[in-house]
This record gives C-alpha cells, sequence and structure tokens, in this order.
C-alpha cells in the first residue's frame, strides 16, 4: 500500500484513464470527419450524446466508491442470464473495438514515419508491444504513464485550436448545415457508438476505481471519484469540440473531403495540425497524434481483460474462479490480441465502412449496459446518502428510453435502405 494523498494530482485517476481511452476515434476520427463534412452542425449532436451517455459512464466510478465493489459484482445480483448476457456483450465490443482503434494508431504510425511492413503485421506488432507493457506494469504504470500522455495532448490540441480560430476566415460561408437523409442519420448513429465513449466505459471506471484505491493506499471517497470523472469527461466533449473546429477551418472552410483509406485520413489528420502552426511542427504533431491513440489502446486494452476477468470469477465455481484470478487477465489479453487481429485481416473491406461498423456495434449494446448501471445506483445496493439526486435519476431513465429508440430507429433504417 501507498501513502495516501490528498491534493487533486493523487485523487485523479480513473476519470484521466477515461479522458485517454474516450479521446482515440471518437475524437481524431468522428470529430475531425464532422467538421470536415458539416462545419459546426455536428456539435449539438456531440453534446447530445455526451448528455445521454453521462450518467450511465458516472455511475462506474462512484459505485464503487460507495460499495467498495465493481460493476460486475453488481450484475452478478441480476441474475446469471443477465452476467452471461453482458459477458456475451464485452467480447463482442473489446474485439471490434481493439481492432479498430489499433488500426487508427498504426495508420498514423505509418503516415507519420513511413515505415510499413503491412497493415496486419504493424498491428501484431502494436498489439503485443501494449500487451507487454500491461501483463508487465498493470495498473500502476497505465496511470502514471496516462496521466503525463493527456496533459501533453489536451494542452497541444487547446493551443492548436486557438490558433486555427485566429486564422478563421468565413467570409459569408455558412457555419455549416446538416440535410436529415438517410445517408446523414446512418452516419450520426455511427459517431454515437464512439461519441463520447461506449458505455463499456462504466464498468471499466468501477474496474479502475477498486484498482486507484488499491494503488492509492485507501479508499476512494464519492465525492472524490465524482470530481475525478467530471473533469475527465468535461475534458473529453471539449477536446470534441476542438476537433470540429480543427476539421472545419482547415478542411470544411477550403471545400477538401475526408480520405476513406486509414492512412491517407492519418495524413489528412496530421497535415490539419501542421497547416495551423507551421511545417516545422509536422513530426512532433504527429507524434502527438499517435500518442492520443497510443493512450486509448492501452487503456482499453487494460480495461477490457479486467472485465472478462471479473466475469470469470463470478461464474465459475469458487475454487475455480480463484485459480483463474491469478494469470487470467494475461490470458485474456494473449486472446484479445489474436481475435482482434483476426477481425482486422478477415473483416475489414474500407477504413471508413469498418470504423463506422464497430461503432454502431457499441452503440446497440450501449442501452443494455446504462439499464444495468441504473438498476445498479438506484435498486439498494448503494446507500441512499451515496446516491445522485432525483434530477440524475430522471436524467438516467430518460436518456436510457433515448437510445433504445435511436436504436431502434437506425435498425429501422437499415431495414428500409
Amino acid at each position: 500500500m501507498r501513502k495516501s494523498g490528498n491534493n487533486l494530482w493523487a485523487v485523479l485517476g480513473p476519470g484521466i484513464l477515461y479522458t485517454a481511452a474516450a479521446v482515440g476515434v471518437s475524437h481524431l476520427v468522428y470529430s475531425t470527419r464532422s467538421g470536415a463534412v458539416y462545419g459546426l452542425a455536428m456539435i449539438p449532436f456531440i453534446l447530445f450524446f455526451c448528455l445521454i451517455k453521462y450518467p450511465g459512464i458516472r455511475f462506474g466510478s462512484e459505485f464503487a466508491a460507495s460499495t467498495g465493489r465493481t460493476l460486475v459484482d453488481s450484475y452478478i445480483s441480476f441474475g446469471r442470464y443477465t452476467l452471461w448476457l453482458f459477458g456475451l456483450s464485452q467480447l463482442l465490443s473489446m474485439v471490434f473495438i481493439t481492432a479498430a482503434i489499433g488500426l487508427v494508431t498504426t495508420s498514423l504510425i505509418n503516415a507519420v514515419f513511413g515505415v510499413s511492413f503491412g497493415m496486419l503485421v504493424d498491428n501484431v506488432i502494436l498489439l503485443v508491444i501494449c500487451a507487454v507493457i500491461l501483463i508487465t506494469g498493470r495498473y500502476h504504470i497505465l496511470e502514471r504513464l496516462t496521466k503525463g500522455i493527456v496533459i501533453l495532448f489536451t494542452l497541444l490540441i487547446i493551443l492548436t485550436t486557438i490558433s486555427a480560430l485566429f486564422k478563421l476566415r468565413l467570409n459569408g460561408m455558412s457555419l455549416g448545415y446538416v440535410n436529415f437523409d438517410g445517408a446523414t442519420m446512418l452516419y450520426v448513429v455511427a459517431m454515437a457508438g464512439y461519441m463520447p465513449t461506449p458505455l463499456d466505459a462504466s464498468v471499466l471506471q468501477s474496474l479502475w476505481a477498486r484498482a486507484k484505491a488499491r494503488d492509492f493506499g485507501r479508499e476512494v471517497t464519492v465525492t472524490e471519484a465524482r470530481l475525478d470523472f467530471n473533469i475527465g469527461f468535461v475534458t473529453t466533449f471539449v477536446l470534441a469540440v476542438c476537433f470540429v473546429l480543427l476539421g472545419m477551418v482547415v478542411m470544411y472552410c477550403n471545400g477538401i473531403t475526408p480520405e476513406k483509406n486509414s492512412i491517407g485520413f492519418a495524413n489528412q489528420v496530421i497535415r490539419l495540425f501542421t497547416e495551423l502552426v507551421g511545417n516545422w511542427a509536422y513530426y512532433p504533431i504527429g507524434i502527438a497524434a499517435i500518442t492520443v491513440m497510443f493512450s486509448t489502446l492501452i487503456t482499453v486494452m487494460d480495461g477490457y481483460p479486467r472485465v472478462i476477468e471479473a466475469l470469470a470469477i463470478e461464474m465459475l465455481p469458487r475454487s475455480g474462479g480463484q485459480f483463474l484470478g491469478r494469470r487470467f487477465y494475461d490470458w485474456v489479453m494473449v486472446f484479445l490480441v489474436i481475435v482482434s487481429l483476426t477481425v482486422m485481416a478477415t473483416l475489414m473491406k474500407t477504413f471508413e465502412a469498418f470504423i463506422d461498423m464497430t461503432s454502431v456495434i457499441a452503440f446497440l449494446v450501449g442501452p443494455f449496459i446504462a439499464w444495468l448501471n441504473h438498476r445498479s445506483m438506484f435498486g439498494g445496493q448503494v446507500p441512499a446518502a451515496d446516491q445522485p439526486g432525483s434530477v440524475m435519476r430522471l436524467w438516467s431513465g430518460v436518456a436510457i428510453m433515448i437510445q433504445i429508440l435511436i436504436s431502434a430507429y437506425y435498425i429501422y433504417l437499415r431495414i428500409a435502405g
């Protein structure tokens, strides 16, 4: 156990990991593409998706801080069938989301350094490096590595956005508009899956909160957990808006269409920054962009094996669960690497279509997880003094209904189209 600290820097942890996990595909890909194609018109949608996901994601760290347990521990009380259904949803999410994030990360590396051994080999190298870091270091090294990364890219993106706004010359140009046709609505739903992050992040929050308590040397209070998460959540939204502005200034205002292949789009994102800062900054900015995606990848690759490990301990007999718990994280990590690479090798037709497919999967799973989290917080497991107020309870319930309706609308569009 380490000595506790009372300063804000010491308290920060799971919320910063949340920021690192969120500022990846949703920001570099969807926020930038939104600004490039629709100008500022997608910002209200981004805010809307952040608001409807906020309660469900926030409940993860608060539940862990209040009860000393994870959301997975809570789900077991809802019945074994619920736990199995959740486990299947996590297996589906972890493979596709890891594959998508890995693809974007390697595309950025290839774009910046011009070195590639082929898409599959590049991703093998990247995922194995992440797996080795996590297997050897776990939460202790993850938090320390991620705090510095998040601060670095947050400052860089905000400063670059301010520079972009000074160079903005509208000259009567529209700030953007949305034509509400079927294709646009399909894009909006696809963006919703990753914006600001899949709802699976709530479960990761609860697991990271427990790991934080062990590393911190004492239990994290509900107030500290809420502050930590809110800082991460607000930072995530601000950065999403920044990427929309950057996409608008450099691409939308100049009539540049986003590339549909991964390396071409990665090049566009880096050029977007260098046009605003100067050619001298190409490599520093490229490395920063790689760092953004790497932090997303490593936090996601840490989180999902924690979820599967916790599920296995709950679902197997006591002796079997304890045995698996010793090295099960490592074996799940190996499984995650192998299956994610298999998905990339067999299912990817185009970069844009693959990213959209993984995002839709994440969004369709979301209402189920939001419902489980609502039950966890308000079903009697959390002491009344630690439960959110009536406004948050109503907010959560309405948000779940909205997500269900959007999912149904997406399915209708697919069937009708």
